[in-house]
């Protein structure tokens, strides 16, 4: 036997669990294919692989959006020991004096909590404040006006942050392998072969860190969207009478308009 075949059978294993692992569940029956990076035989102990057999993990973040209203979505079993990743979104609708006056209120407020305006068009703000200081700005902008809608979301996301964490924990070991054995690889298809393997993972590992990052972004910020509209003076709103303002008509709020 080549000195050579240890090395290459180690690169094998190591290559077929950079591309489609499965750490979670993996009895034959249920065939459940995670994103986990599996590292295979090399170098994960026969404790190991039974304690990974245990970790349930969910892939639901690959599919558009990372919203979950009530966290049953994914089919976690609850975690009482981990911090629940929570997202936070609320929208508003108000009727106030004036609406240059408000925003420039609801700015300077927004501002003095820690957050900002991420985005601002024509009586439309959306609001990004630190999440312990959410229910206060909501209260203040409350209390501007007359509120027409309040819509408030809160969004569990600790399965996919916790899941998405284990995923580039392993990948990231599986690198490093990868990297140990291109040190010792002589034969040329297996450098190779390691080195595109190695574009693979580096190119998941910066999609997971991105993804890891915008989760973490949502979770720290809660998002507000205030609709701001001013009646004008001496005005009526008379029933089915359309509005103006393109967002108003876009969320249909007339009639919830004609009780001011």
């Amino acid at each position: 036997m080549s000195p050579n075949n240890p090395l290459r059978i180690l690169i094998a294993l190591v290559l077929a669990g950079t591309g489609c692992s499965t750490m979670a569940n993996v009895e034959p029956a249920s065939e459940r294919s995670d994103t986990v990076f599996r590292l295979a035989s090399a170098g994960i102990t026969p404790d190991r692989r039974s304690q990974a057999a245990n970790v349930s993990v969910d892939t639901s973040f690959d599919r558009p959006g990372f919203f979950y209203d009530d966290g049953t979505d994914s089919g976690f079993v609850a975690r009482p020991d981990v911090d629940r990743k929570l997202i936070h979104s609320a929208q508003l609708t108000l009727v106030v004096s004036a609406v240059h006056e408000a925003i420039r209120v609801i700015t300077k407020r927004c501002e003095e909590a820690g957050g900002y305006v991420a985005e601002r068009q024509d009586a439309l703000l959306t609001l990004r404040v630190p999440a312990d200081r959410y229910t206060d700005l909501l209260s203040a902008t409350r209390a501007l006006g007359r509120v027409v809608r309040d819509l408030r979301q809160t969004s569990d996301v600790t399965d996919e942050y916790v899941d998405l964490e284990l995923r580039l924990q392993n990948a990231e070991k599986s690198r490093e392998r990868l990297l140990a054995l291109l040190d010792k690889a002589t034969v040329i298809e297996d450098i190779i072969k390691i080195e595109e393997a190695l574009r693979r993972l580096t190119t998941d590992i910066e999609s997971m860190k991105g993804k890891l990052q915008l989760l973490s972004h949502q979770i720290g910020f809660s998002r507000i969207d205030v609709y701001l509209h001013s009646l004008e003076e001496g005005g009526e709103w008379t029933r089915g009478q359309k509005s103006r303002f393109p967002w108003i008509r876009r969320l249909g709020i007339e009639q919830d308009l004609t009780r001011f």
